[in-house]
């Protein structure tokens, strides 16, 4: 990418964490005998977002200008088969429910990114959809809805 894309993308990313980081003051306190509260995750991921930020902003200016104007390619066909993947994923999760609307978006994803390979696109996708649910809803017995209400 270019130096100024990517000192302007940090610099985005450095605002919205200090956005994350004022706005998690905002929240309520922690709960009696408790050092977590519900501000605990937005501070700490302001923080990593500003300080992800600050490390992009010093590697762009260490890093000398490309000679010539040779440019990377855009993957512009990959980029818009994930972004509609994306879109159909956040549409879907409540009529398909979890496993089988992450596992479509996964399969896409991994193939629009690596065509080919097709069987290890599927483990993959199967194993970390299970694997979540098992986790999330089995083990810390949180709520997903992990399947669709027809089955």
């Amino acid at each position: 990418m270019s130096r100024r894309f990517d000192l302007g993308a940090a610099l985005v990313f450095f605002i919205i964490g200090t956005a994350f980081m004022l706005g998690s003051r905002q929240l309520s306190g922690a709960v009696y005998g408790s050092s977590i509260s519900s501000g605990t995750f937005p501070m700490v991921f302001g923080w990593l977002l500003m300080g992800l930020s600050a490390l992009s902003v010093f590697e762009t200016l260490k890093k000398s200008n490309v000679a010539g104007g040779e440019s990377e390619p855009l993957f512009l066909k990959r980029f818009a088969i994930i972004a509609v993947a994306c879109l159909a994923y956040v549409l879907l999760l409540e009529p398909l429910g979890y496993v089988i609307s992450t596992f479509m978006f996964l399969l896409v994803s991994f193939q629009a990114m690596h065509n080919g390979d097709m069987w290890k696109s599927v483990v993959i996708a199967a194993g970390f959809s299970l694997g979540i649910i098992v986790l999330f809803v089995y083990i810390l017995k949180g709520s997903l809805p992990a399947w669709p209400s027809f089955i």
